[in-house]
């Protein structure tokens, strides 16, 4: 488990237990131990009392975890959740165009074309040394040799 995951299941855990009991009972007790025993030991959390959700103060898989705690939990009825649903796609497809824009590979290989100077290519026409012919010579000469 990564220290990330670790650091935001300690978060979770922590955020669960200063909300009231009915969201708590929503939840299932296997998934509640669960963030208990995997949690971060020893990691301070300091929860703003007034926004349990602060974003400013949560990792984003904090945020991501409670955002699927709502949906699949806490959703009131089957319009909410569709509609929290829909917002969910709107922000991926979002997420996924910044992705696309930053990583674009023609984006990167045209600004590094660009930022370079050019190099120009020349055939440059092989050259024997001297020494690949004074040793082609003795193999040559040692070669008849050994046929005669």
């Amino acid at each position: 488990m990564t220290y990330e995951m670790q650091k935001a299941y300690a978060e979770v855990y922590e955020i669960l237990h200063q909300m009231p009991q009915e969201y708590i009972r929503k939840i299932p007790k296997k998934m509640i131990e669960m963030l208990g025993k995997e949690k971060l030991k020893n990691y301070e959390i300091e929860l703003n009392k007034e926004n349990l959700v602060d974003a400013s103060r949560l990792t984003k898989t904090t945020m991501a975890i409670l955002a699927m705690f709502q949906y699949q939990y806490w959703c009131p009825n089957e319009k909410i959740k569709q509609e929290l649903y829909q917002i969910y796609l709107k922000n991926e497809e979002i997420y996924q165009k910044e992705l696309r824009e930053k990583y674009n590979p023609n984006e990167i290989f045209k600004e590094k074309k660009l930022n370079q100077p050019r190099e120009e290519l020349q055939i440059v026409p092989y050259k024997e040394s001297i020494f690949t012919k004074l040793r082609d010579f003795i193999q040559r000469i040692f070669h008849k040799n050994k046929t005669h």
